[in-house]
């Protein structure tokens, strides 16, 4: 802060200058407003003025000479017995001013009245609070870079404030409090920032790490935002994966061999839902359930979950080979997809949450695994999937279906490669909804000629001998999921 001259030799200066008697000091604090660098008064050497002629005459007439010691002017004394003092002024000597200018300045603010008044506590201690403060709701709201060119702002509107009122209204506002005060806010919240950003991103790579590929936890941690913690909803393709036969398999081997087994075929599932970008929700016994489009965005998530169910089919033929070299039994694999809107989100309590998915799609697809099992399906997804998939996965039409609490049929489908499998098998079922059994029964029959084994003639030969066989029973073109 700079020097007060309350109670000075200056005042008593201009007192007299001015003719008057000298007064008591003022209770009022007033600062030093310089009048500029060193050499702003003029100054004559102590022999100038002693030596006749060489000054002019008059030359200190009407004028008020103060007399002291000017290092400047004399090189001789050191600066350690020399009268300097700081001053807000940088030169070649470090900014130093003599006493004696100082002095001077003091007078010319008084004579003319242009002393500075400094702000008071209160209002300095308001202008840092009010800076602080809006420094600190842009940091709350904002990212640093934002909150930090709203801190050189606020910095320099307030700079141009105090020249302002120094230069036009000899009012002292210093503009350093309040912007070191901010600025060290400033610096706070960003640490506190970083570390809360680092330790978020630690629990995100945590949890994440269990269900999705290590790419995309790394996309997580990089756009936050596109993990809406807490649910919202939005369109994902849901895969339900189980094994058939896992009851005998398990009375067969002993409990360390069969957790050793559903360790092979959990990790070799989830690699390849992994790189076709796909979730693992969760493991259910022996069962996993996966899904697409969460909880990064994904345009082509049924055809990348199609894609895995085709490639997970592939992959557990070979494993299952593997565990059947080994003693093991014949186990097989079924899987069901649906797409739908859905909760997506972590979801549970604050001592234990998972990320997972919750709808009435949800329960679609886990069905639809199940229903494999009525047409000797290894994979059954529903129209809402095909919906969204191109034609280059050629699909046969198995049968509708009824899901309990709808009222539309949902229509099924299996992944079929065979394109006169294919046509045989669409026009049994075309003639079947028109309610043609009895020509649908001999195409089903002729299928199954070609095709001995086929689950789905199968299944419709059986539906539809049971209708001709019993005249009581209503034809209905689709068939209820939990009657499956």
């Amino acid at each position: 802060m700079m020097p007060s001259f309350t109670d000075s030799f200056a005042r008593v200066i201009a007192r007299l200058a001015q003719g008057k008697d000298a007064a008591p000091a003022s209770n009022t604090v007033q600062l030093i407003r310089y009048e500029g660098p060193h050499g702003s008064f003029p100054t004559v050497h102590y022999y100038q003025a002693l030596l006749p002629g060489m000054l002019p005459k008059g030359f200190f007439k009407d004028k008020i000479v103060l007399i002291g010691l000017d290092v400047h002017a004399s090189p001789e004394i050191t600066r350690k017995q020399a009268d300097l003092y700081n001053s807000p002024f940088l030169d070649a000597e470090g900014g130093v001013m003599p006493g004696v200018e100082i002095h001077a300045s003091i007078v010319s603010n008084l004579l003319q009245d242009r002393a500075l008044v400094p702000a008071s506590q209160t209002l300095n201690t308001i202008v840092a609070g009010v800076l602080v403060m809006g420094v600190g709701l842009v940091g709350f709201r904002r990212r640093p870079a934002v909150t930090l060119a709203t801190l050189m702002a606020f910095s320099i509107a307030l700079a141009a404030l105090s020249y302002v009122l120094f230069a036009y209204y000899s009012f002292w506002l210093s503009p350093l409090l309040p912007i070191a005060a901010a600025a060290g806010l400033y610096i706070v919240q960003t640490a506190v920032g970083f570390l809360s950003e680092r330790q978020r991103a630690q629990e995100t790579k945590r949890a994440f790490a269990q269900y999705v590929p290590a790419e995309v936890v790394n996309r997580l941690i990089e756009r936050p935002e596109l993990l809406e913690l807490g649910g919202e909803e939005r369109e994902l393709t849901l895969i339900f994966a189980d094994l058939a036969n896992f009851t005998i398999m398990a009375e067969k081997l002993e409990p360390r061999a069969v957790v050793k087994v559903l360790g092979r075929y959990f990790d070799a599932m989830s690699t390849v839902i992994y790189r076709h970008r796909g979730t693992v929700d969760k493991y259910i016994g022996d069962g996993i359930m996966a899904f697409w489009g969460a909880p990064l965005p994904d345009d082509q998530h049924a055809e990348h979950a199609l894609q895995a169910a085709i490639d997970m089919q592939s992959r557990f033929d070979k494993l299952a080979r593997q565990l059947k070299k080994e003693g093991g039994p014949l186990v097989s694999m079924r899987i069901g997809i649906h797409t739908g809107n859905v909760i997506v989100g972590n979801v549970g309590s604050r001592a234990r949450f998972a990320y997972t998915a919750i709808g009435d799609a949800v329960n679609l697809a886990s069905r639809l695994e199940g229903a494999n099992k009525a047409y000797g399906t290894s994979i059954l997804l529903s129209e809402a999937t095909v919906r969204h998939l191109k034609d280059g996965v050629p699909l046969r039409p198995v049968d509708s279906v009824m899901v309990k609490g709808r009222t539309d049929a949902v229509t099924i489908f299996t992944p079929c490669a065979d394109a006169a499998l294919v046509d045989m098998s669409r026009v049994a079922l075309d003639a079947f909804n028109a309610r043609d059994i009895d020509r649908s029964l001999k195409l089903w029959r002729k299928l199954l000629e070609t095709y001995p084994d086929d689950g789905i003639a199968i299944a419709f030969v059986h539906r539809i001998e049971s209708l001709q066989s019993d005249s009581s029973t209503a034809w209905t073109g689709a068939v209820a999921l939990d009657k499956l």
